[in-house]
């Protein structure tokens, strides 16, 4: 009888086979991931730079910024990525109305316009609709509006930046950005600090405070650690993120409760320092302090909210001149000519002669006062022009006070 010996691995081969599979598939799985964070990394930042373009290129066309999307509306709704009214001439008075799923607030923000109240930003989502139809070179479409995780890019605006009234006539002021932008020890990233004209955020890995393509909120974002040396409890907002134990970078970027946002380093190390976040923002630039007219080329104005002084470090008015101030052809005055205290106000009717009394014959006028002029002669007495009847003067000398006319006749 033929023996026939059988073949094939034991357990214990089986055992060691798996085991050397296990570490090669352990020692490669941090490579694969490593890969995978840096391409979400990338993609979400080219979206994100996708949409800070076509922002830009929505402010150059229009003269203002859109509104934020409802962040609540699904992909897949007739609604979705569409303006919310709030920017629109009826309800932009009032700041109490504020529709379903956007944030409106001056928490954090701060004064740009001068009015002593703290200016509004509107937190909601890229409007994709109005940005598509509006823009012409920056290329901008839906899938540009969400990051790599699937989620919707948040999108915070100053509010007075986006005024539907706004248009290429009358733009919006560059110098208006009120949203406050830190980096991860609390210093301001833009100058003058808190002008930041809008911000766009990827949320990241962990999604927390962004809201999914089917309109849902992700992640949590409660912050309940007491910060010391402030109030107790303390106010959204007033935390110093930066600096306070137990309290995550990216909280400030979660919440939307507020105009404050963290533009930091990424760092994915767990722990009170780990921030995925990615944010792109624009702000003013030192020349749109003078800007150009769009009605006629030849016009420069400053635009600038305060006053404005010329050799005055502290002007009180629009414009404060230390010295005298010249024209050549006119000058002109919508509220009048006053001193600094508002009082004794020339009419500037009086100085374009509308309500001016002339001079008697023989008089000149030597300057206005109490919008009137003051006149003197223009020879001292004793000076004649009298030729007798049917002559006329053709000049006249001067001799001690006395003139003697050159008199011609027809």
């Amino acid at each position: 009888m033929h023996k026939q010996n059988s073949t094939g691995f034991t357990i214990i081969e089986m055992s060691v086979v798996i085991i050397i599979v296990g570490l090669i598939i352990a020692s490669v799985l941090p490579s694969i991931r490593a890969y995978q964070v840096t391409e979400d990394f990338y993609e979400t930042r080219a979206n994100l730079e996708f949409a800070n373009d076509a922002l830009r290129e929505y402010f150059a066309l229009q003269g203002r910024y859109p509104c934020p999307a409802d962040p609540t509306v699904p992909l897949d709704d007739p609604d979705y990525g569409l303006e919310a009214d709030l920017c629109d001439a009826n309800n932009f008075i009032a700041t109490s109305i504020c529709p379903t799923g956007l944030v409106c607030t001056s928490a954090g923000t701060r004064d740009a316009d001068g009015d002593t109240v703290n200016d509004d930003v509107l937190i909601g989502t890229l409007p994709v609709r109005a940005i598509e139809e509006a823009i012409r070179f920056a290329p901008f479409t839906f899938p540009n509006a969400k990051d790599a995780y699937a989620n919707k890019i948040t999108y915070a605006v100053t509010r007075n930046m986006a005024h539907t009234n706004l248009n290429l006539v009358n733009p919006a002021n560059t110098q208006l950005g009120a949203i406050n932008l830190l980096d991860e020890f609390s210093l301001d990233v833009t100058e003058p600090p808190g002008s930041a004209h809008y911000a766009i955020v990827s949320h990241g890995y962990n999604g927390r405070g962004a809201y999914s393509l089917d309109g849902n909120q992700v992640g949590d974002c409660d912050v309940n650690t007491i910060a010391a040396g402030l109030p107790s409890p303390p106010t959204p907002g007033d935390i110093d993120v930066a600096n306070t134990p137990g309290i995550d970078l990216e909280l400030e970027n979660c919440d939307n409760d507020d105009g404050r946002f963290i533009v930091g380093l990424q760092s994915l190390v767990e722990g009170d320092g780990y921030y995925d976040d990615q944010i792109l923002f624009n702000a003013q630039s030192a020349e749109a302090l003078w800007r150009q007219s769009s009605i006629n080329p030849n016009f420069l104005y400053n635009t600038n909210f305060g006053n404005v002084g010329i050799d005055v470090s502290d002007p009180a008015d629009k414009l404060s001149v230390n010295g005298n101030l010249r024209a050549e052809t006119s000058v002109v005055a919508d509220g009048g000519f006053c001193d600094p205290a508002d009082n004794d106000c020339l009419d500037p009717d009086a100085i374009g002669g509308t309500a001016m009394t002339q001079c008697p014959p023989g008089e000149v006028a030597m300057g206005i006062e109490n919008n009137n002029l003051v006149c003197i002669p223009l020879f001292p007495s004793g000076v004649s022009f009298d030729c007798g009847a049917g002559a006329f003067v053709t000049g006249f000398t001067i001799n001690g006070g006395v003139a003697t006319p050159s008199c011609a006749t027809p």
